[in-house]
């Protein structure tokens, strides 16, 4: 608007043309993240099995592509610019808070896991990303006012799927697979003590 006021409108239409290039990208990358991310959870057991498919040539994980190519496709549809960017920057600093707990307590916990990465100078960065990113959301809380209520609504959504459905049915499949793990050393016990 205000290179259009000042009579620069070709700045305007650069600005607008920038301003799109980078949102698509942003979709796109959010939709190959979101994409790979379900179809780990998928993986573990946290959606139906349909989602956890991979295409027989390709090896991408192509129904879940599709589920989530078409939920962004209604979003973008139905959504306010302004709302789906500030709920897409609630999520985002919201993974990050959680990922950089996740590593304190996998710190804690299994010090001895093999890692391909470690984080340098934990738990000091770890630490430092939780408050980081707690101060900017509520910064973003102060300034978004009444938008900033419908992140916490769609948190609990989340919250209640996964409760609901995900944890109760992926310790319903590890419970299965420790009787098949304790089926198969029993097994195989019997068949020692039958070869002695």
């Amino acid at each position: 608007h205000a290179m259009q006021v000042t009579g620069q409108g070709w700045v305007a239409g650069l600005i607008s043309v920038g301003a799109l290039t980078g949102l698509t990208s942003v979709l796109l990358v959010m939709q190959l993240a979101a994409t790979r991310i379900l179809f780990s959870m998928a993986r573990d057991n946290f959606f139906p099995s349909v989602l956890k498919k991979v295409h027989p040539v390709y090896k991408t994980p192509h129904v879940i592509t599709w589920v989530v190519g078409i939920a962004m496709v209604i979003g973008c549809l139905f959504l306010d610019l302004n709302l789906a960017a500030s709920l897409c920057i609630f999520s985002v600093f919201t993974s990050f808070i959680i990922v950089c707990i996740g590593v304190l307590i996998l710190r804690k916990t299994d010090p001895d896991r093999p890692r391909p990465f470690r984080v340098p100078f934990s738990p000091l960065f770890p630490a430092l990303g939780i408050l980081l990113c707690g101060t900017l959301m509520i910064v973003a809380v102060i300034s978004m006012g009444k938008t900033a209520l419908l992140f916490p609504i769609w948190l609990c959504i989340g919250l209640a799927i996964y409760f609901s459905y995900g944890y109760k049915r992926n310790r319903r499949m590890e419970v299965i697979e420790e009787k098949k793990r304790a089926n198969r050393a029993a097994r195989e016990k019997s068949a020692t003590i039958a070869k002695n």
